[in-house]
Parts: C-alpha cells; structure tokens; sequence
C-alpha cells in the first residue's frame, strides 16, 4: 500500500513537470528579489560599521572658537576618554570661490592615529621632507591635485592674521580620507554653525562644499595649532551605524564636553558628516523600498501557487476517488500536494538565494557611483526568507483546508443528474453516428 502511495506521488511530479518548473520560477524570482533588495541594507550598514572600527574614525570634532586649547583642557578630556581615544591636531577652511572651499588639515603624521588618510598614490612624508603634503583625491566635488603639483596658499585670512603670509607646498601624495568617502561633495566649516547637514545630493549642493584637502604636516607653519580635538568613543561597538544607543551617547557627552571645556568650543559630530549620514539614510530607503515589494511579491505568489495547486487538485479528482477507496484519509492524500508545493519552494528558494546575493551585490555596486565604498560585508537576512516561507505554509494551510472540506468531490448524483447525462449521451451518439456516414 506504501508503494503504491509513492508511486502515485512519483507519477503526479512525472504528469505535472511543467507545472512543478513554474512554481519554482515563480518561489525563485520572489525570493530571489525579496531578499535581493532587502540584504543591501544590513550589507552595507555592517561595512559602514566596520569601516568605521578599521579607520579609527573620530566620534567628536572639538573645535575651540579661542583658537587653541590649553594644555589643561587637552589634559582634562584624556583623562574622560584616555590617552589613546584623543589627539590634537587642527584644520582651516579657506574660501576659494562661490559656496566652495579649501581645507588644510595640520597633523602630526608619525604620531597620528585618529582619522588617518589611506594613501593611493605617491609617497609617505617623512620627517626630511620640507612643505610636502598630501591632497585629497579627487572626485565629483574635488577638483583634487597631481602628485609634484606646487601649490601657492595664504592662510591669512583663516588664521586671522592681519597680512598675507603665504605657503608653497608640494604634493607627495594622493590619500583618501575616512572621513570624506561621499562623492557628492562634503560641507565646509564655512557654513553657519546651525546649518542642518542634509542625507540627501539634492540639499547638499546648496550648501558651500570642500573643493579640495591639503593634509600638512604640523610643522608647515609656525603656530601653535591645537586647535582641534579629535576624540574617539571607548566603546567602539556603540556605533553600529548610528545605532539608537549611539544617538544617546552622542547627545550626552556633548553635554559633557561643554561642561569640560566650556562654552567656547563647537563639537562635530558623525551626524555632521554627510559621507557617513548620507549613505546610512540611503540604505534605511532601500530597506523601506523591498519592505513594500516583499508584500507584493509574497501576495502575488500566494495567489499564484494556491491557484495551480487547487487546479492541480481538480485536475486529479479521480486519482483522489481511487486513493479514497483504496483507504487513505485526506491527510495522507493532502500530503501528496503538499510535498509537491514544498518541493517547489525548497528548490525556488536555494536557487533564489544566489539571485538575491546577486541582486544586493548589484545594489552595493550601484552605491559605488556616489561613494567610495567601503568592503562589502556578505550579510544574508534570513528573516526575508522565513517570511516568505511563512507565506507558503500559509498557502499550504489553505490548500490542506479546501481539501479536508471535501471540495474534490463532484455533485452528488441524483435523477435530475442522470437525466441530463442520459440527454447528452443520447446527442454524442447521434454526432458520432453522422459523424461515421461521411
């Protein structure tokens, strides 16, 4: 009796192939773009994250609007965040043109460790180098320079000096910044202090943008240039791309700071960073995007699947008669269409995940046209799959229930019935008598 359970299970798979394949068209293209355009969110969240730990990115920008800070005030935030967590360093934007700047940043460069440009091209400045710097490269914003480029800047103006006082610098080198990996352009310091930082290309241009970076050593100009704190956080797993825990952390060391440091300070922030905001509120809107499509899609497929099965299921109304009379329950002749569903989503969704790791690699890669991005993290969430799957037991349960409601059945026979049979069997014969004279 079992083998001929299975024998009928083998031939309904053998009958109804055609069918089988496109259910798993249908379970693979869901699942495939469901989770497709789902993944690229946690992706490229995590790299963000990552990226941020690898770099050393600063949590805070501390600028003093005296012009420097004191060696007890260096002192006092070392002692909140730790020796290792706080450096002093400076940067300057000078205004070269309409809403467009030049920033120079002066760093200790064999000492530094907080926000370290990566360098893509040329040579290191070492302690025998004399006016060499490193600049920014270039991209949609930065105009950017040449390596053995000599470039001519008074910084007068942004010192707040009252002549010129001009420096000649060489470039050495070609370095990306950890900071500025956005290709959209990023915000200069000469915006007003209350400018919002937009997430978004299109509010971005109205503000005055960094035209170019010039990374000096400190030692390119004669001042006393700890101006600038950078900080980084004690806990760098509180981030976790502007996690809610985070947003709280920054609020309040801010608080803290100003207490520390008093009331002429400016604290930047990552929610100041269009590089960074931007790209975490571009992912959040890819998410809300599959969000919608994997409703739609879980809909379409319900309805797709239910429909062919319960065809599939009229389609075998005798094979069910001969299987009841044989002594099987519905259950076990229920099971045969189930297994036949379970089949199609088993195999839909492992072929549909490799689509879906397409589909998010595609994404990530679009990405790249507006940001320098970051090494991809391989990041699958399953829950895209198990609400699918959730949608397809779903469909299973139904299926179970139109057939235990005994819907295979046909009409009971009665003599109004036999009636009507006898009317056109009476007319097939007539035909087929014609039919055998021609």
């Amino acid at each position: 009796m079992v083998k001929t359970y299975f024998k009928t299970v083998r031939r309904m798979f053998g009958k109804h192939l055609i069918r089988l394949i496109s259910l798993i068209g249908i379970v693979l293209i869901s699942i495939g773009f469901i989770s497709g355009i789902g993944s690229p969110t946690d992706m490229i969240k995590d790299s963000v994250t990552n990226y941020y730990k690898n770099r050393n990115v600063s949590d805070f920008i501390i600028k003093s609007k005296t012009g420097a800070f004191t060696d007890e005030q260096i002192s006092a935030v070392k002692n909140r965040y730790g020796e290792n967590n706080v450096e002093a360093g400076m940067s300057i934007d000078i205004r070269t043109g309409e809403k467009r700047s030049l920033r120079l940043y002066f760093i200790d460069f064999e000492n530094s460790k907080i926000n370290k440009p990566e360098l893509v091209e040329g040579e290191e400045i070492t302690s025998s180098d004399k006016n060499c710097v490193h600049a920014e490269e270039k991209d949609k914003i930065i105009k950017g320079y040449f390596v053995g480029q000599k470039v001519e800047i008074d910084v007068a103006p942004a010192l707040n000096l009252p002549s010129e006082f001009k420096i000649e610098v060489t470039i050495k080198g070609i370095v990306r910044s950890p900071l500025t990996f956005g290709k959209d352009g990023e915000p200069s310091y000469n915006n007003s202090e209350d400018t919002e930082i937009p997430d978004n290309i299109a509010d971005i241009n109205k503000l005055d943008l960094l035209e170019n970076i010039l990374y000096c050593p400190i030692e390119t100009i004669p001042f006393r240039l700890n101006g600038e704190l950078y900080v980084t956080a004690k806990n760098r797993d509180l981030f976790n791309s502007f996690s809610s825990g985070y947003e709280k952390y920054v609020e309040k060391e801010k608080a803290e700071l100003t207490e520390i440091l008093g009331e002429q300070i400016r604290v930047i922030t990552l929610y100041d960073n269009y590089s960074f905001k931007s790209i975490t509120a571009s992912a959040d809107k890819v998410r809300g995007i599959g969000n919608i499509l994997m409703v739609i899609f879980i809909a379409v497929t319900l309805l797709v699947v239910l429909s062919s099965m319960m065809r599939l299921m009229d389609e075998e109304r005798s094979q069910i008669a001969c299987l009841k009379t044989l002594g099987y329950g519905s259950i076990s002749i229920v099971m045969r269409y189930v297994f036949f569903a379970l089949v199609a989503l088993a195999v839909g969704g492992a072929v549909g995940f490799f689509v879906g790791y397409g589909v998010s690699w595609l994404i990530c890669y679009v990405f790249g046209y507006s940001y320098v991005m970051p090494p991809i993290s391989v990041v699958v969430d399953p829950s895209y799959y198990f609400r699918r799957g959730y949608g397809g037991y779903a469909c299973r349960g139904i299926l179970y229930r139109y057939a235990t409601c005994e819907q295979y059945p046909r009409r009971p026979f009665t003599s109004e019935t036999a009636e009507k049979r006898t009317q056109n069997t009476s007319r097939e014969d007539s035909f087929y008598m014609e039919a055998s004279f021609v």
